[in-house]
């Protein structure tokens, strides 16, 4: 059930609006990488999960071009919305699988440390570490 206050006040999504239910998997891929070479390892992947439909097919679009890396979402379709969160693990686990095997780098968190020195010089500089993830270094600037 869901209460009269949350239908009102939140936006109501119907994944199952034209009959399936659609699921998508969010990866990021390193910049330097061919998105053919990738989309065609995830594919192969996606397809080969149970309870993903093989009309439509699953299907890979990037998302977007960051500084650190290529967005892609990977989109499949089910039958029976109560597969839905197996789905997505299963898929998700089959594409960083896929792409492991096809030599495919997914980029990591990168941590970017400058020295600040003191007014004093001392023989200890102090460090300022920042941690963050190549996908969100656009945003930040």
């Amino acid at each position: 059930m869901i209460p009269n206050r949350k239908m009102i006040e939140s936006m109501l999504i119907n994944h199952s609006q034209h009959g399936g239910t659609r699921v998508e998997i969010p990866i990021t891929i390193a910049s330097h990488e061919s998105i053919a070479k990738a989309r065609a390892a995830l594919l192969a992947a996606a397809a080969s999960v149970d309870h993903v439909a093989s009309s439509p097919e699953p299907d890979v679009v990037v998302e977007a071009l960051r500084t650190g890396g290529v967005d892609l979402r990977i989109r499949v379709w089910i039958d029976d919305a109560q597969h839905e969160r197996p789905v997505l693990y299963r898929v998700t686990e089959a594409c960083k699988e896929a792409l492991d095997q096809a030599k495919v780098e997914i980029p990591s968190p990168q941590i970017q440390c400058c020295s600040k020195p003191t007014r004093r010089r001392r023989a200890r500089d102090r460090f300022l570490c920042v941690r963050r993830s190549p996908t969100e270094s656009e945003e930040e600037q």
